[in-house]
């Protein structure tokens, strides 16, 4: 039996925005790419007192626990901490054990409403953010 824990506090300044090769392989509705200057829009509203207010929150903190009696797919609980709001869930996780390592690999879905945030829109809501984020995650534990 395989008990795992990870705790990460990560700057808001650290995550990509806009990455064209990820924006490509989320599919043709994010195929035009971005210039400048929209990245940075995205950047400011992200940032700014109503969303993620990076100036009193730099980071987004993600706990998580796994346990397994065997590799392959598990519960993954994860706890995310955005704007001193705690949300968590439960996932599943493709899970490998070794006697250095543990590897959880897995794809899991977000409403930005659950973690406290309004999504953005903008021109009474012509332009409206997606509520869901889709997030693709590989962690790993060494010894």
């Amino acid at each position: 039996f395989t008990v795992a824990c990870f705790r990460r506090c990560v700057p808001w300044a650290t995550l990509g925005l806009d990455n064209p090769a990820l924006r490509d392989a989320a599919g043709e509705a994010f195929s035009t790419p971005l210039d400048a200057s929209a990245s940075a829009g995205t950047r400011r509203n992200l940032w700014s007192e109503k969303l993620l207010d990076a100036g009193k929150h730099p980071f987004i903190i993600v706990q998580g626990e796994v346990s397994a009696d065997a590799p392959g797919e598990v519960p993954l609980r994860i706890t995310f901490t955005v704007r001193d709001i705690r949300t968590t869930e439960l996932y599943r996780s493709r899970i490998a054990v070794s006697n250095q390592r543990v590897t959880a690999n897995g794809q899991l879905t977000l409403r930005q409403s659950g973690l406290g945030l309004e999504p953005y829109s903008a021109l009474f809501g012509a332009l409206l953010v997606r509520d869901e984020l889709e997030i693709r995650y590989s962690l790993v534990a060494q010894r």
